[in-house]
Formats: structure tokens, sequence, C-alpha cells
């Protein structure tokens, strides 16, 4: 009798899970199709909310992920024919330390991020391939390819909890090489990253002027993004940071969770949108 209340409950949660992933996709079709701009004024970036359901009760709530260091961005990245690393590794380097990680280790540690992600087997200068982590027990392989999750990152040598802990809230694994956060859906809990991304151009006090005088509904172009009098960059400095800024996301996370008779199921999914289809990208349970 235990066993099929127990299969039933499972059931039903499952069932919940797929009407609630349903909702979001028909939320953000309703409030994304034909906006020239993504805005956290939009009805999509409400704060969470609950809703009531039978014998349940769901939490959730949605997440642009232009927000966030794509670390995907250097699965197809390589030196220049001087040895030097690209800028967006530069930028990465800057974002640990920024988040309190001393930069020899920073160095060495996005190196490591950079070899474990990339399609080759040969080790950047402070990094390391296959043979490192075969020399581990048990062993392993680099992953070569472009991250699903972001916690895949625990594996590479060096990366320890404290870390993790500190770096991965800027971090994200989204199914692109892209490295680009939209201006009008950061908050001041994105200013290491906006400072990383600027040279540490920026202190925390410019940014958050920066974005309380954010016009309604977002900036209409990244150049009037940049061009604030508050950030108060040179024509120059706008020129160079621009291709790391947009004003239109594609990607969205949405965090949900089911309550039902002291049972709690968790999950986030990831969607794509490409006007006017919105697809599902990966679903993990977080429980």
């Amino acid at each position: 009798m235990e066993r099929t209340t127990a299969i039933s409950q499972q059931q039903q949660i499952h069932l919940y899970v797929r009407s609630a992933n349903n909702l979001v996709k028909k939320l953000l079709q309703e409030t994304m199709h034909n906006q020239p701009l993504t805005s956290s004024d939009q009805p999509w970036a409400l704060a969470g909310a609950n809703f009531p359901l039978d014998n349940a009760t769901l939490e959730g709530k949605v997440k642009d992920m232009r927000t966030c260091y794509n670390i995907n961005a250097l699965h197809t990245m390589g030196e220049d024919e001087q040895g030097n690393f690209p800028d967006a590794v530069n930028r990465l380097i800057d974002l640990m330390v920024l988040s309190g990680i001393d930069k020899s280790q920073a160095t060495l540690l996005t190196a490591k991020i950079w070899d474990y992600i990339d399609g080759d087997q040969v080790a950047h200068r402070g990094g390391g391939e296959d043979l490192l982590y075969l020399n581990k027990r048990p062993s392993y392989l680099t992953a070569n390819q472009m991250l699903a999750d972001i916690s895949e990152i625990r594996a590479i040598d060096g990366m320890t909890a404290e870390i993790y802990q500190k770096i991965s809230p800027y971090l994200c694994t989204l199914p692109d090489d892209k490295l680009i956060i939209n201006v009008n859906t950061l908050t001041t809990e994105h200013s290491p990253l906006i400072q990383a991304l600027t040279e540490n151009k920026l202190t925390k006090d410019t940014i958050k002027k920066w974005l309380d005088n954010r016009p309604l509904g977002g900036w209409g172009d990244v150049q009037q993004a940049l061009g604030a009098r508050e950030l108060g960059l040179t024509s120059e400095e706008q020129l160079k940071f621009m291709p790391y800024f947009t004003i239109k996301s594609d990607y969205f996370r949405f965090d949900g969770k089911i309550t039902t008779n002291d049972v709690a199921y968790q999950w986030y999914l990831l969607l794509h949108w490409q006007d006017p289809d919105i697809t599902s990208v990966l679903q993990i349970e977080t429980q």
C-alpha cells in the first residue's frame, strides 16, 4: 500500500513539474514575442511566485542567463601567435580576483578550466590536459567539450569547495560560445562580473548609480548603455567593451520547487528563446 502511494505521489509530482514548465514557456512566449529587447521590467522577471495546487505548493522563479560568464565560450578559444591569452580568458582571471581569489591562483585555475573545456590536448601555461587527471586516483579525463552544468568544474584540478563557492555564482554553462551579458537585466549582485568585463575600470558605487538610472523598460542599445554619463567611459573603452554586452537575451533558467505531503522536489529548466519559439535545453533535479 505504501509503495503504491509513493508511486502515485511521484507521478503527481512529475505531472506538476511538466505543468509548471509549460506555464513558464507560455509566460516567456507571451511577454517576449516581438520585443526589441529583454528587460527586468517585463512580466517574466517578476520575483519568485507561489501557486497553490491540489495537495501541493509550487514555487518558481525565472532568471535571465545572459547575466553570467559563460565558460563554454572558452571551448573554441586559443592563444595568439605570441602565446598570449585571449581577452576573454583574462576577463575570467579578473573575475576570480574580484571574487576574492589570489591572482596567481586565479591565473592557474583559469588555464585549467580552459584546458578542461577546449577541444585539444595542448596544455596552456599553468593548465593541464588528460595526463594531469590520469595520474589521479581514481583517474579520469578532461571533458574537451562544452559543459552542461556549472557543477562539472568541481572536477577540475585546484577547484576547492571554497573557490567554487566564491566563483560559481558568476559562472554558467550555456550551449554556445558567446560571452555576453544583458545590460537590461543586470543587478548590483553582478558588479564583479561587470567590473571584470570592463577591465576593472568601474567601481561598485559607479555600477550602482548606473543601474539605478537605467531607463524604465531598459536601454535601447548597448552604445546608449555604455555611453551613460554615470560610467564615464571613453569612446575607445566603450568600443572595446561593447562585444561583451547585449540588450536581448536568448537563454533563461526556471528554478522550481514542488512541496507535497512534506516531500519537496526541486529542479531547474534551461530554456532557449528564439522568437517565436521556446525550447527546453536541459532539466536537472536539484533536490
